[in-house]
């Protein structure tokens, strides 16, 4: 996909430049999202020995998947479950800015116009009414 938006937006720096880092910083994020979604999940608690009247430990979903034909093993705590969620978030925050045309984007006020006819031309919006 990077290669297409590179070669479609060629003499649009700064919006290839945007697409290239939205790309990027999407593939970790999607790969994690994608073994803790459909890979086999289970959970792992290790604990230590009692300290001034508390049990030390953790407690951790363990994800197994096949990414690219390989296996692949991720473990979650909950603050790197946060971390995914947040970053969803922010990438989907990014994209829809993109598409919204937010005035906050990094683009380049002469490049604005050909994304805003672009995006008119071939993003297809939902079809799917919302729900009340």
């Amino acid at each position: 996909m990077a290669k297409e938006a590179s070669s479609l937006f060629a003499q649009y720096k700064s919006i290839r430049d945007y697409l290239a880092g939205v790309i990027a910083d999407s593939a970790e994020i999607h790969r994690d999202r994608n073994i803790l979604v459909h890979g086999k999940v289970w959970v792992k608690i290790e604990i230590g020995n009692v300290v001034d009247g508390r049990i030390s430990g953790t407690i951790a979903i363990t994800c197994a998947g096949i990414h690219r034909s390989k296996q692949v093993v991720r473990e979650f705590r909950l603050a790197a479950l946060e971390d995914l969620y947040y970053e969803e978030a922010h990438l989907h925050g990014r994209l829809g800015a993109l598409i919204d045309g937010s005035d906050a984007l990094p683009i380049a006020p002469s490049e604005r116009l050909f994304l805003q006819a672009f995006l008119e031309k071939n993003y297809q919006k939902s079809t799917i009414p919302p729900t009340q």
